[in-house]
């Protein structure tokens, strides 16, 4: 079994198992033959019907293969936004659980990319195409580094729809 595949590796506070108590009174961390060892026993408590405490692992950076990309998820979403408008009619009425449906379905397969410990926020907004101009800003405090923007347009006669996906890294 490679490290890739292996699942995530749990730290360790205390939990108890009958009449015995198994505690560790300070962070362990557990690798090798010791974590299956440890992985076994987690496996029993599981099918025993108790549930182990999982502490956090304060990985402050993504790894490589759990990177969020921005181009994907604009692919994603200029997808999704094809898909379910193509043949939509603006109505104000309609709106409000349209913009609802398409931030789900976007979030939704945006999650299936695998990037786990991103916070996803997607805000899409509809408008009637017309005449009039509009302008989006959104402001805020993020690592450079982790955390990433992608945006979309998309029009059809009728109506223009802007969709917006932060992914906050979560430490």
């Amino acid at each position: 079994m490679t490290a890739s595949s292996r699942a995530p590796r749990p730290s360790i506070a205390s939990w108890k198992m009958g009449r015995t108590a198994l505690e560790v009174t300070r962070r362990l961390s557990v690798s090798g033959p010791m974590f299956d060892q440890l992985q076994g026993l987690l496996d029993f408590r599981s099918r025993q019907g108790g549930e182990a405490e999982y502490e956090n692992t304060y990985q402050m950076e993504p790894s490589t293969d759990e990177c969020f990309i921005p181009a994907e998820a604009r692919r994603i979403a200029k997808s999704v936004l094809e898909f379910r408008l193509e043949d939509v009619e603006y109505s104000p009425r309609k709106s409000a659980e349209l913009t609802r449906i398409l931030a789900d379905s976007i979030k939704q397969k945006l999650k299936d990319l695998g990037a786990e410990r991103y916070k996803l926020v997607v805000n899409v907004i509809i408008v009637p195409k017309g005449a009039h101009g509009l302008q989006i800003a959104s402001r805020g405090l993020w690592n450079t580094d982790t955390d990433k923007c992608a945006c979309v347009a998309f029009q059809n006669a009728t109506l223009s729809v802007v969709a917006i996906i932060h992914a906050l890294y979560f430490e």
